[in-house]
């Protein structure tokens, strides 16, 4: 009979020298020690350690797919994987990193079904482990008795025997002792492979112990029984185990298959007899099956092992929801005896859910108390009762898992017991990577860990810790781990909140238990702390971002920065250049952490908590901008280093962790932790330390690639991002003091910088970051400060570039007006509006009216409002509208502070647009009158200004003012106390030096109040009256009630300000001569010469005369408080304070005098008589 198997002796690598010493085994019963240089730590946790062993052969490494399966055996200390054409052995317990191996080839099968193959305890005599190779669809089976001395002399120790498979395959095979290895088939047959004789001599035989459970028609028609795709979901065995020692030297054998069927035999004498049979589906499910219904349509048992006590530990599986592919993993702890099934206890998996297509197997190392539950590419470790009693079946279960990244191939496990040297552990043999080891840490190895947190929060942070210290992007490559949690964990929200921040304030104060307690390197140090919160920040995204607020986002970036901020400064602080600022920097840690002691300050703040990085950054610089003795050098030293650390340790990070990472766009109003820039007040020094910085190296701050130019413009877009964002952070908060004193802070340095950061960012050509930051913060006036800066840069460059050149620069143009169209078409009129604003501010009206057509419907409803009248009036003009124009312009005219100048130049446009607008046949004299009384208000304002500027010639505009205050007031309202009248008196005068146009009402009491001794009184009514006449004239919009109370108060005023005690104590002559010299008698002939007064019609008259009677019924009575407001303010309407009450005091004191004059001197008589004259 030609053999299919053939072996040789191989290294690892053809350039390896092997120094592999092998140990000798006792009979398989004890676990080999793996030395502890032989490994590489891939992660740990307070329970667990998981290593990568380094002795593997060069297959191990490579991955290329070829190996198939693997087994790893702990009593020999070897292990072996196996192909489609050969198994390799070798010794895993062993410093080598090249081992021996061992290579057992055999013929392939056509179904590419690998062999099974099983070490075995050395024989006596030996220390070498042997090995039996079965061929998995021939069922030829090789024995050797050794695997080292079996290629060495070729096939004199190989022994070879069949199975005699019928359309069948080998899936299981198991030693069992006693010289026997169990052997399981697909069809579910059992074979007994003995491999020595009664007398304990090497030999190869068997017995089937098991027949086919396979139906007939299954064996006739099994075409696909080598179809591996289904197999793990199909009826079949799933453990061989070597039980109980029974007496006379006889042993318990169990078989399990997946349909719940235990089967005992008896092992001894060289045969295997059945014992009994039972199926415990039922009497597993029943317990549970009110918590699951479902249960029964997908249970499956999968693997079994034995307890330290007499029991069983069953693993099983169930859909997780019917016709699902997420299967719930379930540990029964059960005995079994000859008369039936007891089931003690259950206990389902809750850190791992496996999927349909999961290999479960389940492994119990000596002593016994962790279980290792293999499921796909985990490893899941809970504790096991070591006894049947019910404190020991329903105590607490302690579990957690260890998962292997999805492109790791796991080719086949191991376990090994726990001895005086090495701990119980699960071993993964992976095809890339090699031996895996999960080492659970022996329960009474150290005084459990005293928490001050669940067992749930202890869990999360545990698994937080190790994929932040031990995973990463950048070890991905080097770590077969995948430290993501598993879907199958059920998470609370608070409890992954707290890990996060318990995390968090471990690594940012220097208190993690993976930190060193000595730093011999305190760059390496701050680096590792830095690249544990970044590698945070990563798993957060990918873990948490479901579980946790923003505040948790918040607290995971500003601790980032903080700790980034600290790397970075020191990292560059720590160098010969910076020994000057030593002693300052001392300082600042001093005044911020109240610290007086030790001389390594610095090196024992940085080395421990950075929480108050930016508070010490702040104190730096503050102590350095306020020395005296602060050089220029030193200062460019300091903004340069400044400018490092916030453009790598801040800016960087924010566009990478959080808007990348983290995904925090914006604020939403109920976070506690606020960005970094509330935290101290450190970026107003940055602010004052780039104005000292500019002010120093202003002539050098015009070259872009100027050294000076790119430390400045860094400092300023460090500064515009920290403000904007402390300020976007603040808008979103409720209302609260708080708020308002930070709206404040910020917001003026803000208000009055922000350009200058911008123009500095534009010199160093930073266009596209600031246009970024603009455009994330919503500052359209930024964005268009910088477009529009872009855009001159580009006319300038077409207007003298060469031909060939201009295609180029008209491209690049064309790209500018397209990103100001991008920006109206994202933020629609908001940007418009603001871009409008930006260009009249700008004076370049041209591109707000002309330039974006498409968006007229936007100009359209920014000029609407009514704020931009001064302007919009253009487009009017453009669009010929020029009814619009000049309502518009009118309207403008009215505005309140504005020169009269301006006013007048407004209502000339106006009336140039109404004439064009009556050349096209309209009617425009309405329009026309109310101009031409606008104007001569306003003629009539800068008549009185030229008048009384004439006594205070080249004074300034603030000396002029208080001299009209004084002496033109001095006469009339301060003599007669009219205290009520004076404040408005004074606000006439502030405004005529103002150049600010009055109001109608204004100019009424400002020329009946002036002082009649310096300057021409008569000129004064005369105009009041004259504008009485134009209102009445030209039809004014004005209340007729005001018209009559204002002439009825130029009346007064004028009556009652004539020395009617001169006047009339005279003779004939001299009264006539007085009456001449009269205010009175001068304005009643300037109104009758402008024909204001008609002597043959006086009803008809523009301006009223108050004949006889007249004045005593008129002025007896006093104004109405509506009245009041009507002379005063010209609204009827407005409220009647307490000012227009004193006002209103004065006006009928006014009265009460006139009234004294009438009664005393008959003025209506008077009057009477002077319009006689005058006539």
């Amino acid at each position: 009979m030609s053999s299919i198997f053939s072996a040789k002796k191989l290294k690892a690598s053809a350039n390896g020298t092997s120094n592999a010493s092998f140990s000798s085994g006792d009979q398989g019963k004890a676990t080999q020690s793996i030395p502890s240089q032989s490994s590489t730590e891939l992660t740990r946790s307070t329970r667990y350690k998981v290593s990568r062993l380094i002795a593997a052969p060069q297959a191990l490494r490579v991955n290329d797919g070829s190996l198939k399966d693997a087994l790893v055996d702990s009593s020999s200390g070897y292990a072996l994987v196996v192909s489609l054409d050969h198994v390799l052995v070798w010794k895993y317990a062993t410093n080598d990193s090249i081992p021996e191996v061992a290579t057992f080839s055999y013929k392939p099968n056509e179904y590419s079904v690998p062999a099974k193959a099983v070490l075995l305890p050395s024989l006596p005599g030996s220390k070498y482990p042997g090995l039996v190779v079965i061929d998995a669809v021939s069922g030829r089976v090789r024995y050797h008795e050794s695997v080292v001395s079996a290629p060495a002399v070729g096939f004199l120790n190989g022994k070879e025997l069949d199975l005699k498979l019928n359309k069948e395959f080998v899936d299981k095979a198991e030693f069992v002792g006693n010289f026997t290895v169990l052997i399981s088939t697909s069809a579910k047959r059992l074979f007994a492979l003995h491999l020595a004789d009664g007398a304990g001599r090497p030999c190869l035989s068997k017995s089937e112990i098991q027949s086919s459970q396979r139906s007939f028609l299954g064996i006739v028609f099994g075409n696909n029984v080598y179809d591996m795709r289904n197999y793990l979901n199909s009826s079949r065995i799933v453990a061989l185990r070597s039980g109980r020692e029974l007496n006379s030297g006889m042993r318990e054998l169990i078989v399990q298959d997946s349909d719940g069927n235990l089967s005992l035999f008896q092992q001894g004498n060289g045969s295997v007899v059945p014992i009994s049979s039972h199926n415990i589906k039922n009497d597993l499910c029943s317990p549970i099956a009110e918590i699951y219904p479902h249960i029964r349509l997908s249970f499956r048992v999968e693997d079994l092992q034995l307890l330290a006590s007499q029991g069983l530990i069953l693993l099983a599986s169930f859909d997780k929801e019917p016709s699902t592919l997420e299967r719930y993993l379930i540990l029964f702890t059960i005995s079994v005896d000859e008369t039936g099934v007891s089931v003690h206890s259950s206990y389902r998996l809750t850190s791992y859910i496996a999927h349909g297509d999961d290999k479960n197997s389940l492994f119990l190392p000596s002593p016994y108390s962790t279980a290792f539950v293999v499921s796909g590419g985990a490893v899941v470790l809970t504790d096991v009762p070591l006894s049947l009693s019910a404190n020991e079946l329903h105590s607490r279960k302690w579990e957690d898992f260890v998962r292997f990244r999805s492109n790791v191939t796991i080719l086949g496990f191991g376990c090994e017991d726990q001895t005086d040297y090495s701990n119980a552990s699960c071993i993964a043999v992976s095809d890339g990577y090699g031996l895996l080891r999960v080492e659970k840490y022996s329960d009474d190895a150290e005084p459990p860990l005293e928490l001050e947190f669940n067992d749930s929060v202890s869990l999360i942070k545990s698994h937080i810790e190790q994929a932040i210290i031990f995973g990463g992007e950048d070890v991905t490559e080097l770590n077969p781990l995948f430290f993501d949690l598993s879907s199958g964990l059920r998470l609370l929200s608070d409890d992954v909140q707290e890990a996060i921040q318990l995390t968090v304030a471990e690594i940012l104060t220097s208190e993690s238990r993976y930190l060193p307690s000595f730093v011999p390197s305190l760059e390496s140090h701050l680096k590792k702390r830095f690249t544990a919160l970044k590698n945070l920040a990563y798993y957060v995204r990918t873990n948490f971002l479901e579980y946790i607020d923003e505040d948790i986002k918040l607290l995971v970036l500003n601790s980032l920065e903080k700790i980034a901020i600290a790397k970075r400064f020191y990292g560059n602080f720590n160098n010969p250049d910076s020994t000057d600022f030593v002693e300052t920097l001392e300082a600042a840690i001093k005044v911020v952490t109240g610290t007086n002691d030790g001389s390594a300050v610095i090196r024992d703040y940085f080395s421990k908590d950075v929480t108050s990085i930016l508070d010490v950054l702040s104190a730096f610089l503050g102590q350095l901008l306020n020395s005296d003795a602060l050089e220029k050098t030193h200062v460019d030293s300091v903004a340069s280093l400044m400018q490092d650390v916030l453009a790598h340790a801040y800016l960087e990070i924010e566009r990478d962790i959080r808007y990348s990472c983290l995904g925090i766009k914006s604020y939403s109003g109920s976070n506690i932790n606020p960005p970094i820039s509330l935290e101290s007040d450190l970026f107003f020094k940055v602010d004052q330390l780039l104005g000292r910085f500019g002010s120093g190296n202003a002539d050098q701050l015009k070259n872009a690639d100027n050294e000076k130019t790119i430390i400045a413009a860094g400092l300023a877009e460090s500064c515009y991002y920290a403000f904007n964002d402390a300020l976007q952070w603040n808008s979103k908060r409720p209302e609260s003091s708080s708020k308002l004193e930070i709206s404040k802070n910020y917001g003026l340095i803000y208000d009055e910088t922000f350009k200058n950061w911008v123009t500095l960012a534009l010199l160093a050509n930073h266009q596209e970051s600031i246009l970024t930051l603009a455009e994330f913060f919503e500052d359209f006036e930024t964005l268009c400060m910088v477009l529009e800066a872009r855009r001159t840069e580009l006319v300038s460059l077409i207007e003298f570039a060469r031909e060939n050149e201009k295609p180029e620069f008209e491209l690049n143009l064309e790209e500018v007006y397209l990103s100001f169209e991008s920006y109206m078409n994202k933020f629609g009129y908001q940007f418009a509006a603001t871009m409008y604003e930006y260009y009249i501010s700008e004076d370049k009206l041209s591109m707000a009216f002309l330039e974006f057509p498409k968006f007229k419907p936007y100009l359209n409803e920014f000029l609407s409002d009514g704020r931009h009248g001064d302007v919009s009036w253009i487009k009017n003009v453009l669009e010929r509208d020029y009814e619009k124009a000049a309502s518009t312009l009118i309207a403008v005219s009215q505005t309140p502070n504005q020169n009269y100048k301006n006013k007048m130049l407004e209502l000339s446009i106006a009336k140039l647009s109404i004439i064009a607008f009556a050349k096209g046949g309209n009617d425009a004299s309405e329009l026309l009158r109310g101009i031409k009384v606008q104007m001569s208000t306003v003629n009539l304002q800068q008549m009185i200004e030229e008048e009384l500027s004439v006594f205070v010639a080249d004074e300034s505009n603030e000396k002029k003012v208080s001299f009209w205050k004084n002496e033109f007031s001095t006469t009339y309202l301060k003599s007669h106390k009219y205290e009520g009248l004076q404040p408005f008196f004074a606000r006439y005068m502030e405004t005529l030096g103002e150049k600010y146009p009055l109001s109608i009402p204004d100019l009424i009491n400002f020329l009946t109040l002036v002082d009649q001794k310096t300057v021409n009184m008569e000129a004064f009514f005369y105009n009041a009256f004259k504008l009485i006449v134009l209102l009445k004239r030209e039809s004014y919009p004005v209340s007729p009630r005001f018209i009559d109370v204002a002439e009825r108060i130029i009346w007064l005023r004028l009556l009652v300000r004539n020395d009617w005690d001169s006047i009339s104590d005279s003779s004939n002559n001299v009264i006539l001569e007085r009456v001449h010299e009269s205010s009175l008698f001068k304005t009643v002939f300037l109104l009758m010469n402008a024909q204001f007064i008609d002597t043959s019609a006086l009803s008809e008259s523009l301006i009223f005369i108050p004949f006889g009677d007249d004045i005593a019924k008129l002025f007896s009575t006093r104004l109405s408080d509506d009245d009041v407001k009507l002379v005063i303010t010209g609204e009827v309407n407005a409220e009647f304070d307490q000012s227009l009450q004193k006002a209103a005091k004065d006006i009928d004191s006014e009265q009460a005098s006139l009234d004294e004059l009438n009664k005393k001197y008959n003025l209506g008589e008077w009057v009477k008589s002077i319009v006689s004259t005058v006539s």
